[in-house]
């Protein structure tokens, strides 16, 4: 999920601006909304020899023994909502763990088939995060990255967000695989509320295929990274499949801009959504991204304190009130709003050290006082 379209360094509301997907945009909870991950009972070979060998018969066999020892032949995880803020682009992923049960050929009309190992990998229920493509980046492991296939946006820049002409582009690349988009855009309003665009699947043309995205099986290709050499599934073709429900809506809400800065810095987003494959890489994803048009304001940030605003949303709510109260620019409100609070701390400061000295004055006294009536 992209983070909406927004400016840093200008009096925006920025707090009120998000990415939403699912029950999060419905506030309602049906089969059909959200999206549901599934996954089978998969065997791993050594080589890819053996697999040869394991023939639609074996197939029916095995399942129908797994079936008999209740086993689960496929998992289902259902997701509802999620929600972004405007700091960060968001990457949601599920994790599924296997539990793994190794077979060694013992006897074989081909002697080079004995010694060889056979896995057949049973799956637990996924656990689905969400996380920002940030730091899963940086806690995946070797598994790929979320880089610029995905988005080649910076956030808080919107001239950097796709354009029209780029979401054509690919539009004609994903069709047939699955895209949609908003049938126009929507002009940022003037003043601190928000506006709001939706992309609804019940009102666009969808086909099963459309919905549906996955990864896979193939020649070549494993679950284990280590010791097997090639997989395939029981129940199905995938690794892993993702069903989005043909009710799923699809929200973005960006923030006003307030009067000093809107005839400068005024913009339309449109919304569009798309099944990106990455074959090499054996991953396939749906990409929750915006397009920016009418933008013919600065392409570069002129406030020095730009990110210390915007990535503190407590601190960024707080200066675009006060700018948008008093007309000057965030810069400002947030040097004002720095040095008062330097001066409400200095004199709270002393305001303590006072009561303190005078608490430790009152007892010497006392002290005092007391000693003399001994005497």
């Amino acid at each position: 999920m992209a983070a909406p379209p927004t400016i840093k360094g200008i009096t925006q509301n920025y707090g009120g601006s998000g990415t939403l997907f699912g029950t999060a945009v419905s506030r309602t909870t049906s089969e059909t909304t959200g999206y549901t991950i599934s996954t089978g009972v998969t065997l791993s070979f050594e080589a890819e020899d053996i697999f040869k060998i394991v023939n639609v018969h074996a197939s029916t066999t095995i399942s129908r023994e797994l079936t008999k020892t209740h086993t689960v032949e496929q998992t289902i995880q259902e997701c509802r909502d999620f929600q972004g803020d405007y700091t960060y682009d968001y990457v949601i992923f599920e994790t599924v763990t296997y539990d793994n049960y190794y077979y060694e050929v013992i006897a074989h009309p081909i002697k080079s088939y004995i010694g060889q190992k056979i896995a057949i990998s049973i799956p637990n229920k996924p656990v689905v995060y969400k996380w920002t493509v940030d730091y899963f980046n940086s806690h995946n492991g070797n598994n790929p990255d979320i880089g610029n296939e995905t988005f080649n946006h910076t956030v808080g820049e919107v001239w950097t967000y796709p354009t029209a002409d780029d979401v054509s582009k690919l539009e004609a690349m994903y069709k047939n695989k699955g895209f949609w988009k908003t049938d126009g855009t929507m002009t940022v309003g003037e003043g601190l509320g928000v506006n709001s665009i939706e992309l609804d699947l019940e009102k666009v043309e969808t086909t099963e295929t459309s919905t549906t995205y996955g990864v896979e099986f193939e020649a070549g290709f494993s679950i284990f990274g280590v010791g097997m050499s090639v997989s395939y599934g029981l129940s199905s073709t995938y690794v892993y499949s993702v069903s989005v429900g043909k009710t799923t809506k699809y929200q973005g809400v960006i923030g006003d801009i307030a009067a000093r800065d809107y005839e400068k810095y005024s913009y339309s987003v449109g919304l569009f959504v798309y099944n990106l494959y990455r074959e090499k890489d054996h991953m396939a994803y749906q990409v929750l991204n915006y397009w920016v048009e009418d933008y013919h304001g600065p392409t570069e940030i002129n406030s020095p304190v730009a990110d210390i605003i915007f990535y503190n949303p407590t601190i960024a709510d707080t200066v675009v009130k006060i700018s948008a109260a008093t007309g000057v620019d965030v810069t400002t409100a947030f040097i004002g709003l720095s040095v008062g609070s330097i001066i409400l701390i200095g004199i709270a400061s002393l305001l303590i050290f006072k009561i303190i000295r005078r608490h430790r004055g009152t007892r010497k006294s006392y002290k005092k006082k007391k000693s003399h009536k001994k005497k």
